[in-house]
């Protein structure tokens, strides 16, 4: 081929990856909200049977990531950022990309892996009641998994709800599914084989979160906070509703109060003690970080924002910051347990806190999950992985259905890190952002 054709390619190469950065990029603004894309994460590694795609090694780089009639899903590299975590004693379930992992956290400085079964898509949320974990799985909606053996879940039943599942809350035998711009969907679980949805509320705006107590489901719908009365499932009634001026990602009900993790705007607190006419009582400032998560057990709250942080809320009037933690990342979901904070820490995995001397928390275990994967290419046995800030990883992809890390160079580039790779004989050519 001439210069001119191969630098034409080059271009072209150059090209479709700022088109897939721009298209990938994890946290969008739509129509003036924070919009989490529900997409399968580039971290999913997915080894494919390519003897009958092109034999152009763009194409082989795109294809190791989709999946169409030509090519035949054998195996996966189960990494990817942290959303989610459910914590019932000492037993941990977290998702990790597609992933929902089980771990027996009862030695918290060292999590022992138990199980894991793969998703369709993000795990976004879990809510674990009984033998069954209830997995909010983004575009694939509402899975369910039976955990009653944690080292061997399995996927017993599923229900497409039509649109971003981001959260769950199982309260009886009925699921409560904020469900974007779908609002609140309500599936009937009691033959989790066979779920049906018998009721639903468009919100009006975006769901992203759900709590349920009593009759009344709270729904964090980005412009505030819904009041949706579930007595009749069939028929769900809004009773009230208030307006955050931020935006409600996340909502917790304890006693008359509900805790709003309403993004920039930092922790609201709302007096819902009254459902047809909620009044805020009390806010925190976290300092212009975003809030995603939020979590109350007696007078603290737990809010995930750029780390951990702890709020007293004693007097929801007046809430005073009582302990830090800076997790390193972008921390987004948290669940507590005794003395200890189960931090969903995006691309750092899970972070495991003891919070048992508030004004010094402390890590005192993590898993990781590994980073965002954002390119890959695969050459013999072998696969090359640009991995965002963990640099270029090589995995032995000989046997599919089990991927192994054999080597890994952290490249030194920015918090971007890593966007593509190429393989040309013994040597990789990375695209290293601003290195």
């Amino acid at each position: 081929m001439s210069t001119s054709g191969n630098f034409l390619k080059a271009i072209s190469f150059l090209i479709l990856i700022a088109i897939t950065m721009l298209w990938a990029q994890e946290g969008r603004f739509v129509y003036g909200k924070r919009y989490q894309k529900a997409q399968k994460p580039f971290s999913d590694l997915l080894p494919v049977d390519i003897r009958h795609t092109s034999n152009d090694p763009l194409t082989h780089a795109f294809t190791t990531g989709t999946i169409d009639s030509n090519t035949t899903l054998l195996g996966r590299w189960p990494h990817g950022p942290c959303y989610a975590t459910f914590v019932i004693g000492n037993i941990a379930y977290i998702g990790i990309g597609d992933v929902m992992q089980i771990l027996n956290n009862s030695n918290p400085s060292f999590p022992q892996f138990l199980g894991q079964v793969f998703t369709p898509s993000i795990v976004r949320g879990i809510f674990v009641s009984g033998n069954y974990a209830y997995v909010a799985d983004g575009s694939d909606g509402l899975r369910i998994i039976d955990v009653s053996n944690p080292s061997a879940p399995v996927e017993v039943g599923f229900y497409d709800t039509g649109d971003q599942a981001y959260g769950v809350y199982v309260s009886d035998s009925l699921a409560y599914l904020a469900d974007w711009s779908d609002g609140l969907r309500i599936i009937d679980v009691s033959n989790p084989s066979a779920p049906v949805e018998v009721g639903f509320y468009d919100t009006g705006g975006y769901a992203w979160g759900v709590y349920v107590s009593g009759s009344l489901a709270y729904v964090a719908d980005g412009d505030g906070l819904r009041i949706i009365d579930v007595s009749n499932p069939s028929t769900p009634v809004e009773v009230g509703f208030y307006v955050t001026g931020g935006n409600a990602n996340d909502v917790y009900i304890s006693g008359s109060l509900a805790y709003v993790a309403d993004g920039y705007d930092g922790l609201r607190i709302i007096d819902v003690s009254n459902p047809s006419a909620p009044v805020e009582v009390g806010f925190y400032d976290t300092g212009g970080n975003y809030v995603d998560g939020v979590y109350v057990s007696g007078s603290l709250a737990y809010v995930a924002d750029s780390g951990l942080r702890i709020i007293d809320v004693s007097n929801p009037s007046a809430p005073v910051e009582v302990g830090f933690y800076d997790t390193g990342n972008g921390a987004l979901g948290v669940s507590v347990y005794d003395s200890l904070a189960y931090v969903a820490n995006y691309s750092d995995g899970l972070s495991i806190i003891d919070v048992s001397n508030l004004s010094a928390p402390v890590e005192v275990g993590f898993y990781d999950t590994g980073d965002w994967a954002n390119g890959v290419y695969v050459s013999d046995s072998l696969a090359y992985v640009a991995d965002g800030i963990d640099g270029l990883r090589i995995i032995d992809v000989s046997n599919p259905s089990a991927p192994e890390e054999v080597g890994f160079y952290e490249t030194g580039g920015s918090v971007f890190g890593t966007y593509g790779v190429y393989v040309s004989g013994s040597l990789a050519y990375v695209a290293d952002w601003d290195d």
